[in-house]
């Protein structure tokens, strides 16, 4: 997962209530800032993206209508009161479907109102990535592709060993991942 997370707020009683308002407090501001035109700043929290966007880099993020989304753009999420920042591998009557580079699975679809915005550029460190210029966009769009074939081919080795050796067995459980590491390395080849 990408983004924000509240941290030292308890699980149970009135901690998980105030999490619950802290969280719908920040989704509301996220939404607020990028209404108003800001171009939002957030520091990364997880390794769901590497490694193009890795723990502690910065992500610029601005507003976008989910007509103009194209496949590899990387979206700014709202999934219950949680930010992430995930790849637009596909688009359906389902929704949208988002992955992170660093998943060989999607995310369940999400309804275009649980867009905030779309990532515009990376810094990481002194080197900062604008992803709407140069050769980013293709790349991007390219990613997204190979994001979605490693969701299809995830599925199709899952679905085999399920076939081979039925559902509840360990045996096997390498081939649905085995099915999806080309898919890996070419991802890792393009945003090094």
């Amino acid at each position: 997962m990408q983004g924000i997370r509240e941290s030292g707020i308890g699980e149970s009683g009135d901690g998980a209530q105030a999490a619950r308002a802290w969280q719908q407090t920040a989704v509301e501001l996220v939404r607020d800032e990028l209404a108003q035109g800001a171009l939002l700043r957030l520091r990364v929290a997880g390794h769901s993206m590497a490694p193009l966007v890795t723990l502690g880099d910065v992500v610029l993020i601005q507003r976008a209508n989910w007509e103009d989304l194209r496949r590899g753009d990387l979206l700014l999420i709202e999934q219950e009161g949680t930010f992430l920042v995930h790849r637009l591998v596909a688009a359906d009557a389902h929704g949208f479907h988002t992955k992170g580079d660093n998943a060989s699975h999607a995310d369940l679809p999400i309804a275009p109102q649980d867009v905030l915005g779309r990532v515009v550029a990376v810094e990481k460190g002194s080197r900062r990535m604008e992803l709407d210029r140069g050769c980013w966009p293709a790349v991007n769009r390219l990613l997204g592709l190979l994001g979605w074939g490693e969701v299809q081919f995830f599925a199709a080795g899952r679905m085999i060993k399920r076939r081979l050796v039925g559902a509840q067995s360990k045996r096997w459980t390498g081939l649905a991942v085995l099915a999806a590491t080309p898919f890996r390395w070419l991802t890792r080849l393009l945003v090094r």
